[in-house]
């Protein structure tokens, strides 16, 4: 049996026809199809006394049951509160719970954080956390970290922090750029506890 040609182009143009439809409504951010896209912010604190005792050791941590952590174990809930305060037209991408990476010169809080780019998101320049943690800071206040970043490596999407506002001071001389300029790295200072 032979299937006509007009009938064979027919069905070809309508399955075009489908895939174009498909292909522009997956452009658009705002429908169901479209993949996320975001930029990492990865920033590992470590926190010092004004005569260099580390604050951030011995903070218990759990065994939480949402899944394993990235970088370390996670803080136990009840420890602190945790909320990120982003620019406009973004979106929070996920959970974020604070870590612990344990080192042998200095234990470091780790933020682990993913920032929506669809929606007409500007690049998040400014990310601001708002902690409070009785076990670091010594008081039961919610402490600004006003976090600065800028384009780091363009496969990962990650970016890096040149800057950290702690509470209205300022505090950038100790921030490097590891694993290939996707990670930041910082150690702040509490002039109390």
């Amino acid at each position: 049996m032979c299937i006509p040609n007009i009938f064979i182009m027919k069905t070809i143009k309508i399955e075009l026809l489908v895939f174009g439809v498909l292909a522009i409504m997956c452009s658009s951010c705002s429908s169901k199809c479209c993949v996320e896209q975001a930029n990492q912010h990865v920033l590992f604190i470590g926190v010092l006394d004004m005569v260099g005792n580390d604050l951030v050791k011995g903070i218990a941590v759990g065994d939480d049951t949402d899944g394993a952590a990235h970088w370390g174990p996670k803080i136990k809930s009840d420890m602190y509160t945790f909320e990120i305060i982003y620019p406009d037209l973004c979106m929070d991408i996920g959970k974020h719970p604070v870590q612990v990476e344990e080192t042998d010169i200095l234990n470091y809080l780790v933020f682990d954080v993913g920032a929506s780019t669809n929606n007409g998101c500007p690049d998040a320049g400014i990310l601001t956390y708002k902690l409070k943690c009785l076990y670091i800071f010594g008081d039961d206040v919610v402490h600004e970290l006003v976090t600065y970043w800028k384009e780091g490596n363009e496969p990962t999407k990650s970016r890096l922090c040149y800057r950290i506002v702690l509470d209205g001071k300022s505090s950038t001389e100790d921030i490097v750029h590891e694993r290939n300029n996707q990670t930041s790295r910082a150690t702040l200072r509490l002039e109390s506890k």
